[in-house]
């Protein structure tokens, strides 16, 4: 009975509603505060891309793909099992937060309208602001209720003259015209007289009216863009959480390298770089003996041969497609690359290749060991990865190949030492100068393919490396050598001719055991052009090792790469290290497979022609290819290489190409690498502000619609105000009175504030 009655004790009740409003202030603070906490958690996660692995929620080798097993796609469903249901619980959190904001958002509008309302110069209209400014209806409502429109200019200075010809005299309003407008109200609010504190004294001059009702009409425009834009933030605020709160799966670029830049193709003199293979030597090399390639490289040509001869006859006997042949180069096997429907052959380079295997090799001990290496610092997200793809960028050589079986070449002299070579090809006859008069820079090679001490017949191989030719009609002076040589050679090109007219090798392919002046005519030009090689190191997707190459420009004398020329000039001696023979005897042993099967192409081709061609011209391919893959370049470090460019004073329109380097992994991280992550980050960074301007802001927790009402029906307006706007309460303003001691309510009152002409303090204006 007793508790009952504290129970109902007034005072206890009161004592303990003071207690409360004395509490609730500060904890409303700190609950906006705690918000940014994980506001500020999700801005640092995207900002510094945090990476989350493999997997959502957990760690270690059983969140990951094991790239050794054939049972990947078990392993792909039980984590995505996983992942759905933690994005699921994210998208709570999410909500949970828009929601959190939006007490915070109503909270501040209600706290400025408190603010404004100490001084008197709240219109009614915005009293209520924080129950409907997140409707983006009231977006709309915003802009018609700005001051700069005519409509709202007239609402904050309203027209004293009544309507109908009414007077401003209380009587007049009192007896208009039963048809006209009155004002209607669903609640009524009350007028308090001034006061001595002069909150709501009027003024007495006109110009003093018109100054502070301008000052008004721009507070009301500041007043509403800030709550504009908050509308905006807190209907943004559930999205951009749940973009920034969801991590995204992506791939990412790890142990990246940009410092090496291209510097030269040393692909115009003879092979003399040793790291080409560890058993040759700069002296072998230099001495012109290829031999010591043998032993890594003969068997890859014969491969090469043979792969090409079986895809032609899987094509011929199958209809099958025509698939190229595949080099290795240490750990990794890589193709050539045919661009779009251009017949240049694109071929890797194996000085890059090599280099590239090491990338693999790295991957190899990071997902096995997980050792460490200092030239890949990052190698460890290998383990954190649900796949892997090693990157270089590198040059590439393409070839153009063109082989025509005919008679013989037709050989003019033109002096002592200038002659002109004429070989017939497929639609015209190309002729190139050779013969130390041109003063050219030309040189030339011969093989012989198959034992000369046997009675196995034997090809040979004539290549002349020249820096021009022209292409001729059939029926040109080329037929009968009486051509002016100098204005042929002079003359610009046709455009159709200008890639096949510079720089090339001319092949002469010649067996003295069929009929004389039977040969074969092969002519290929060489381009330099880069490639982004491309690896995946997966041993069950990819067991081969194989790397693509995707080539960068493939018409690159059309559209020259940085600046360089697209032609590559190849010194004839690439084709002896191809077949890896010596320049002394360069004999090709007729035990090798590769030599039995040109010599066999070749005699098939010569008697019965037809599709035996197509071997030999795949062959022909595959030595040049093998010839081409064998050419070094130089590269220099990217500061290097600009301080030479500024020494010598060639501050050319591209730089030199980097040769960039590295991997891409793909894992669940976070970041701002899309437009709807940036524009998350920045509604989240505004709600930050917006929360820290709440907690400076604070007055009191926001009250009821019921108590405002009630609030509003304790006042009436007097009997002779002027007419009040039904949408806008113009030109009511609202009074906030905060009571001196803690914990007591406070109250909102309803004054005119600046009277109307015609009126002060509510009533009609006495004439003096």
């Amino acid at each position: 009975m007793a508790k009952s009655e504290a129970k109902k004790n007034p005072d206890t009740e009161s004592t303990r509603k003071r207690c409360w409003q004395m509490v609730k202030g500060p904890l409303i603070r700190i609950v906006g505060l705690l918000w940014l906490a994980p506001a500020i958690a999700l801005l640092w996660l995207n900002f510094k891309s945090y990476i989350v692995g493999a997997a959502l929620g957990c760690h270690g080798s059983g969140c990951r793909l094991n790239p050794f097993s054939f049972d990947q796609a078990t392993q792909s469903q039980r984590l995505d099992r996983r992942n759905h249901d933690i994005l699921n619980a994210l998208q709570f959190v999410a909500k949970g937060m828009e929601v959190w904001f939006m007490f915070i958002a109503a909270s501040l509008v209600y706290n400025v309208a408190v603010r404004l309302a100490k001084t008197g110069r709240l219109p009614l209209d915005m009293l209520t602001m924080y129950f409907e400014f997140v409707s983006l209806k009231y977006l709309l409502d915003i802009v018609l209720k700005c001051p700069c429109f005519g409509r709202n200019k007239k609402e904050l200075n309203p027209d004293p003259t009544p309507q109908n010809g009414t007077t401003g005299t209380a009587d007049q309003s009192n007896t208009a015209q039963p048809n006209a407008p009155q004002a209607t109200h669903d609640i009524a609010a009350g007028v308090l007289r001034p006061t001595d504190t002069g909150v709501n004294a009027e003024p007495n001059d006109n110009s003093d009216i018109g100054q502070t009702k301008r000052l008004e009409s721009w507070l009301k425009v500041i007043i509403l863009v800030f709550v504009a834009v908050l509308c905006l933030v807190t209907n943004l605020m559930g999205i951009a959480t749940a973009v920034l709160a969801l991590p995204s799966l992506q791939w990412i670029t790890i142990n990246q390298q940009k410092s090496i830049v291209f510097g030269d193709l040393i692909s115009s003199s003879p092979p003399s770089d040793p790291s080409i293979t560890s058993n040759c030597t700069t002296s072998a090399l230099n001495a012109g003996n290829y031999t010591c390639t043998y032993a890594l490289y003969a068997e890859s040509l014969d491969q090469m041969v043979a792969g090409s001869l079986s895809s032609n006859a899987q094509q011929n006997s199958e209809g099958a497609l025509q698939l190229p042949p595949v080099l290795q180069e240490g750990s990794i096997t890589s193709t050539v690359n045919i661009s779009g429907y251009s017949n240049t052959i694109w071929t890797p380079s194996r000085q890059l290749l090599r280099s590239f295997s090491a990338d693999l090799t790295n991957w190899y001990y990071s997902v096995i060991n997980n050792k460490k290496d200092p030239l890949y610092p990052e190698s460890s997200r290998f383990n954190q990865s649900l796949q892997a793809q090693l990157q270089r960028t590198g040059p590439t050589i393409g070839i153009l190949n063109e082989c025509t079986k005919g008679t013989t070449n037709y050989i003019y002299n033109v002096s002592d030492n200038q002659q002109i070579y004429c070989f017939p090809l497929t639609n015209n006859t190309k002729c190139i100068r050779w013969g130390s008069g041109w003063g050219d820079n030309s040189s030339s090679a011969s093989i012989m393919v198959g034992d000369v001490t046997s009675n196995n017949a034997t090809l040979s191989i004539q290549v002349y490396a020249t820096q021009q030719a022209v292409r001729l009609d059939f029926d040109s002076c080329a037929s009968n050598g009486t051509c002016d040589w100098n204005a042929t050679f002079s003359a610009p090109p046709d455009e159709d001719k200008r890639n096949i007219s510079s720089s090339q090798l001319s092949f002469v392919y010649y067996s003295p055991t069929f009929a004389p002046n039977t040969t074969v005519f092969c002519s290929t030009t060489s381009y330099l052009s880069f490639a982004n090689y491309v690896l995946n190191p997966s041993p069950v997707e990819n067991i081969l090792n194989l790397a693509q190459l995707e080539v960068l420009n493939d018409s690159p004398t059309v559209k020259p790469y940085f600046g360089m020329s697209g032609i590559a000039d190849i010194h004839p001696d690439w084709l002896l290290m191809a077949w890896s023979v010596r320049t002394t005897h360069p004999v090709v042993s007729a035990a090798r497979a590769a030599a039995v099967e040109i010599i066999q192409a070749f005699e098939n081709w010569m008697r019965y022609g037809g599709g035996y061609r197509f071997d030999f011209t795949a062959i022909h391919n595959d030595v040049a290819m093998q010839a081409v893959s064998f050419i070094t370049y130089t590269t220099s470090t990217a500061e290097a290489s600009l301080i030479a460019q500024r020494g010598e004073e060639l501050l050319h329109a591209n730089p030199p190409p980097a040769l960039s380097s590295g991997a891409l992994v793909q894992l669940w991280t976070y970041g701002t690498t899309s437009h709807t992550s940036k524009l998350g980050f920045v509604v989240m960074l505004l709600g930050c502000v917006f929360v820290l301007i709440h907690t400076a802001a604070y007055v009191e927790e926001k009250k009821s619609l019921t108590t405002i009402v009630v609030a509003a029906l304790r006042n009436g307006l007097p009997p002779h105000y002027p007419p009040v706007d039904e949408e806008t309460g113009a030109p009511l303003n609202v009074t906030y009175a905060r009571p001196k001691l803690p914990g007591r309510n406070s109250s909102f009152s309803f004054s005119p504030g600046t009277s109307p002409a015609g009126y002060r303090n509510g009533e009609p204006s006495k004439p003096d």
